[in-house]
């Protein structure tokens, strides 16, 4: 009956049932049949958790991959549905450049609906204008790419738009290219010294 132990519970088990039997004072055995019992139930216990708990880890490893995908095929089908809104714009100015006139005027009047229809699409898809000619600079929403001295805004003000930014929900998408009124410069001191 010296059967050498084959897992980790049945090697503890052993050297609590020697420990058992070097405490006993009547030298008995213990009871092995129900130890036995005890030890394999308690394998199969372990390996029920353990299978349940590889299947959870696969449903959530498929879970995300579920996930991950349809968050991808919601940006496809978002992109796509921007493109197929923009492909009349491209249609339009495609008829101008092949337009052949020679009033200015009209062709003008064109290209300002193609612009006009842009600016549709573009409220349409909740994107805002920043147009900050005036308003305090703010590096945030402004990009300084000249300070120039003028009485037309207060200073750290934007004194010229060069390019207006925009933004989409709140978050911004391109900041307004500005020219920042700085303060007069100082005059020169005329003394000398």
């Amino acid at each position: 009956m010296n059967e050498k132990p084959t897992s980790l519970e049945e090697k503890w088990a052993a050297a609590d049932a020697e420990d058992a039997s070097g405490d006993d004072a009547a030298g008995e055995a213990p009871d092995a049949p129900e130890g036995d019992v005890e030890l394999a139930e308690m394998e199969s216990q372990v390996a029920t958790l353990t299978d349940q708990l590889l299947r959870q880890q696969a449903e959530m490893a498929n879970f995300r991959r579920r996930i991950e995908r349809d968050r991808d095929e919601q940006g496809a089908e978002a992109r796509r549905q921007l493109l197929r809104a923009l492909l009349p714009v491209i249609d339009d100015f495609e008829r101008a450049l092949g337009a052949e006139t020679e009033n200015a005027e009209a062709y003008r009047n064109g290209v300002e609906l193609i612009l006009k229809s842009l600016h549709e699409f573009l409220d349409a898809a909740d994107v805002e204008r920043i147009d900050p000619h005036g308003a305090p600079f703010d590096p945030h929403l402004h990009e300084a790419v000249e300070h120039s001295e003028t009485d037309a805004v207060p200073v750290h003000h934007v004194a010229h738009v060069y390019q207006p930014g925009y933004s989409h929900a709140g978050k911004l998408l391109r900041p307004a290219m500005v020219g920042v009124a700085r303060p007069p410069a100082a005059p020169a001191d005329e003394d000398g010294d």
